[in-house]
């Protein structure tokens, strides 16, 4: 199975869709959102960025923090690479799940 397809899967089978919110996707919670950048790191696919979204009462809605990664940053491929992967899995641990809140993660290859 190509990396993407198996990223495609994962959000498949483990995603949390984001139709209630207008938007065509699916986001993760955090273990999952890690596993997804194993297995885009594992295929050498760039993650281009993320948002982080939260559930609170039962419904979903953006926190507005978000990453990014420009390979136009980058004068080598590989440097843009690794930088895209490290900046995910930051973002990704900057929020834990509370009682109140689940955190979920959007992200952009």
């Amino acid at each position: 199975m190509s990396g993407v397809k198996e990223f495609e899967s994962l959000l498949e089978e483990e995603g949390y869709d984001l139709i209630s919110m207008g938007v065509n996707g699916k986001a993760l919670r955090q273990a999952t959102a890690l596993r997804a950048v194993e297995i885009l790191e594992k295929n050498k696919i760039p993650i281009l960025g993320g948002d982080i979204l939260v559930i609170k009462n039962n419904t979903i809605d953006y926190t507005y923090d978000n990453w990014d990664c420009d390979e136009e940053d980058f004068s080598e491929y590989e440097d843009y690479l690794q930088k895209s992967w490290a900046i995910s899995r930051k973002y990704i641990h900057l929020f834990e799940d509370k009682d109140d809140a689940i955190y979920l993660y959007q992200i952009v290859i």
